[in-house]
């Protein structure tokens, strides 16, 4: 938005609209920064329809940019004041006000009293707005959904069951293989070996398979979590009080538009913390078993 200000008064005197693009428009175009692109404002509904064009430069690319019409799924920002001055000049209109304003995007606090004031002055009074799209109000009713509160608690369950039968099994195989093997440390031990050598060897082979499986449990799930995630994201048609009149090609649209980002919660981070933590107290106790067990019980059971 600064650039588009900054570039103002070089607009005017090169009759070039500065615009900020989204990545449909970017894509269609196949622009680059600098590159400069004409729209046509003709209405085609007129019996004689002109040519409208006007000239624009790209100044960046961003990934969506919210449009006046819906079903278009494409958007190109702009400074009002420097499209409108180019505009009247290019067209010899008298006034730059005749250029109407189509959307207005208003910043507000997240505090409740500030949302309360905001709500309350442009659904009432002198700010009142015919079309009134509520960002916060519409998160909180698509977070209320039942269908995504039984995905996202699905999702949830299974994954907690999958993240406590792989560290159960992850125990159950560490001890069971070192119990196999405790004839082979014992002997170790007999001739020569001492308690430290023979846990810092448990330790390393315990070490490098749990690294190995955290590694690629991360790879593994980014890729599915990239290949899956965007099939589970879905937009549906909430009351029409939210949303307003939506149209087959606009419900298409918003499946994709603006383009799914997935988010690392916080909570992710602390589920591997976790998994690492319970890693590290298996090879404690496995690395206790090896070194407190008693030489001469296992050399003597085993003979027998």
């Amino acid at each position: 938005m600064q650039q588009l200000v900054a570039q103002r008064a070089a607009a005017l005197r090169s009759k070039v609209v500065p615009a900020i693009v989204d990545a449909t428009v970017w894509d269609t175009l196949h622009l680059a920064p600098g590159a400069s692109f004409t729209l046509d404002f003709s209405v085609a509904s007129t019996a004689n329809s002109l040519s409208d064009p006007v000239k624009f430069l790209a100044v960046a690319e961003v990934a969506h940019i919210p449009s006046a019409n819906s079903d278009l799924g494409s958007g190109v920002l702009v400074d009002y004041q420097s499209y409108a001055a180019i505009y009247t000049a290019t067209h010899n209109i008298n006034s730059q006000w005749l250029i109407p304003v189509n959307a207005i995007w208003l910043r507000t606090l997240d505090d409740p009293a500030s949302l309360s004031s905001v709500r309350k002055a442009l659904n009432a009074g002198p700010l009142k707005l015919d079309t009134f799209f509520d960002r916060r109000s519409i998160q909180e009713n698509l977070y209320q959904e039942p269908l995504y509160l039984t995905l996202v608690g699905v999702l949830s369950v299974g994954a907690i069951a999958a993240l406590f039968l792989s560290l159960i099994g992850s125990v159950l195989v560490s001890w069971l293989n070192v119990k196999s093997r405790l004839l082979n440390f014992t002997v170790l031990r007999a001739i020569g070996a001492s308690q430290g050598q023979i846990a810092l060897t448990v330790m390393w082979e315990q070490c490098i398979t749990y690294t190995t499986a955290i590694i690629l449990s991360i790879v593994f799930g980014a890729i599915f979590t990239v290949l899956v995630v965007p099939q589970l994201i879905f937009t549906s048609v909430t009351q029409s009080t939210v949303t307003g009149g939506i149209s087959t090609q606009a419900f298409y649209l918003a499946q994709s538009v603006p383009p799914i980002q997935i988010v690392i919660p916080p909570s992710l981070g602390m589920a591997l913390a976790v998994l690492i933590a319970l890693c590290i107290v298996t090879l404690v106790l496995v690395v206790r078993v090896v070194a407190r067990s008693s030489m001469g019980k296992v050399l003597r059971l085993n003979a027998d």
